[in-house]
């Protein structure tokens, strides 16, 4: 079991990826913006996944990726987006980092199957 924080804008995807991961015997907390997720970050550190949507409205799931490992350089990151050529393209990813999200985070486009989700998340954390 592990400790995620979900960051997706869309209200029934993120209680659908919630429940999912859930489900698949992880704790999760869901969050609907990026500031709330930063919010939580800083106060509970031990979270072992930051899942988040690449495309929200007030922080996008790449800076809060960048923030959120500089306050937990332990957390794994894992992307979810529609837009996932576009985001890798576009030179998003600071190359000065001490650890790069571009170099650890994983991608997970959709559309895309519950089980694979589940699937892919079990396997980042189990490395």
């Amino acid at each position: 079991m592990a400790k995620i924080l979900l960051a997706e804008d869309n209200l029934s995807m993120c209680q659908f990826l919630c429940m999912s991961l859930q489900k698949a015997g992880h704790f999760v907390t869901p969050c609907t913006n990026g500031e709330d997720a930063l919010k939580i970050l800083e106060y509970d550190n031990d979270y072992e996944l930051l899942l988040a949507d690449i495309a929200m409205q007030d922080i996008d799931g790449i800076s809060l990726a960048k923030r959120a490992t500089s306050i937990n350089e332990d957390i794994e990151v894992m992307f979810i987006t529609g837009f996932a050529a576009m985001s890798l393209k576009s030179g998003l990813f600071d190359r000065s980092q001490q650890r790069s999200v571009a170099q650890t985070a994983q991608l997970l486009s959709r559309p895309f199957h519950l089980n694979r989700l589940v699937e892919n998340v079990d396997m980042l954390l189990a490395a």
